[in-house]
C-alpha cells in the first residue's frame, strides 16, 4: 500500500511514514481521499467501506482484513469486478460483463432511498445547523418546519436521502434541481454530515447519483454550484471530472468577507470517458506487478 500510495502520488517513501496525516500534513483534498479509499479497494482491502482514517496507519489498520490482493479470498473474484474501484469510487456493477441498464442506487458503504416525514428532522439539521446550512439552500436563514417542507421539492428532479448500509443512519442528502429538460441540462446539489465530508466517500454517492441522472434523462451537461471557500476540497478534479464554466466575483459573503461563486460542469462525454477509463483498468495484481496506474481522479 504504501508504495502504490507513493507511486500514484508522486511522493517519496519517506513521506509515507505511518502517522503521517494525509490532508494536515500532505494536503490532499477530497478527491484525492476518494482515491485512498480505491487504492486500498484495489489491493483487496475488504473493510475500509465508510471506516474513517486521518493517517496511513489508521488506513493500513482498516485494511488488515484483506486477503490477498484484488480478492476476497482464495480463488474468489473480487465483486467489483476486475480492476476494482475507479475514479469515482466502487458504485457500478456489471452482469456477465456487461453494464446495467439500470443504474445501483448503492455503494460499499452507502445506499440512497427516498425521503420519507420521518426523515424531515434531519434534512432540517442539514438545511440549518451552522455546521451545514451556510453552504446549502437557505444560506443561513432559518425557516419554520412548515416552510421546509413546503419547499422540499419545490424545481426538484430527483433526490435522496444518503444513508449508512451499515446501519441505516442517514448521512446526507443529494438532490437534482432546475432541471431544463428541453435543453438538456440540470443542477446537482449534496450536502453531507461533517463526519462525511472531506473524506472522500461523498464522492462515491456524487458519482452514483451522476451516473443515475445520465442513464435515466438526456442531459448533456450537469451544473455543481460551490462556493470559493469549498473549492479547494475538489480542486484536483479541474480539468479531469469537471470545468469551472463560470466564475461569479464576490458573489457571496460569508464568514465576514465576501466569496466568488464558481459554477462547474460535468458532461455527459466527460463522465462517460472517466467511466471507460475505469472499467478498462487492469487487475489489481497486474497494476501491482507494474507500479499503480494512477486512472483515479485528483492525481498530482
Amino acid at each position: 500500500m504504501r508504495a502504490a500510495i507513493a507511486d500514484r502520488f508522486g511522493l517519496a517513501g519517506e513521506e509515507l511514514s505511518d502517522d503521517v496525516r494525509f490532508v494536515e500534513d500532505l494536503g490532499f483534498d477530497s478527491l484525492q481521499m476518494l482515491a485512498l479509499h480505491n487504492i486500498a479497494a484495489d489491493l483487496g482491502a475488504e473493510e475500509v467501506g465508510d471506516g474513517q482514517f486521518e493517517t496511513l496507519g489508521e488506513l493500513r489498520a482498516l485494511c488488515q482484513p484483506a486477503h490477498g490482493h484484488g480478492r476476497d479470498g482464495p480463488g474468489k473474484p473480487n465483486p467489483n469486478g476486475a480492476g476494482g474501484p475507479g475514479v469515482w469510487g466502487d458504485a457500478t456493477s456489471a452482469t456477465h460483463g456487461r453494464a446495467p441498464l439500470t443504474s445501483p442506487l448503492s455503494t460499499a458503504a452507502f445506499e440512497l432511498s427516498q425521503p420519507g416525514r420521518p426523515d424531515l428532522p434531519f434534512l432540517y439539521a442539514l438545511a440549518t445547523s451552522s455546521e451545514t446550512g451556510y453552504r446549502w439552500r437557505y444560506h443561513g436563514r432559518i425557516p419554520p418546519m412548515e416552510k421546509f417542507e413546503a419547499d422540499l421539492w419545490q424545481n426538484v428532479l430527483a433526490q435522496f436521502v444518503v444513508r449508512r448500509r451499515a446501519d441505516g443512519e442517514p448521512v446526507g442528502q443529494i438532490v437534482c434541481y432546475a432541471p431544463d429538460l428541453n435543453n438538456g441540462h440540470a443542477s446537482l446539489g449534496a450536502v453531507f454530515t461533517p463526519r462525511v465530508s472531506g473524506s472522500g466517500q461523498a464522492l462515491q454517492v456524487v458519482r452514483l447519483f451522476l451516473d443515475y441522472i445520465f442513464a435515466n434523462w438526456r442531459f448533456h451537461k450537469i451544473y455543481l454550484e460551490i462556493p470559493e471557500h469549498n473549492y479547494d476540497a475538489i480542486r484536483s478534479g479541474d480539468g479531469k471530472a469537471f470545468e469551472i464554466e463560470v466564475r461569479i466575483k464576490r458573489h457571496l459573503f460569508h464568514g465576514g468577507r465576501y466569496w466568488d461563486q464558481l459554477i462547474l460542469a460535468v458532461t455527459r462525454e466527460r463522465f462517460q470517458e472517466l467511466h471507460k477509463s475505469d472499467t478498462d483498468r487492469p487487475s489489481a495484481d497486474a497494476e501491482n506487478r507494474t507500479g499503480y496506474a494512477g486512472r483515479e481522479l485528483g492525481g498530482r
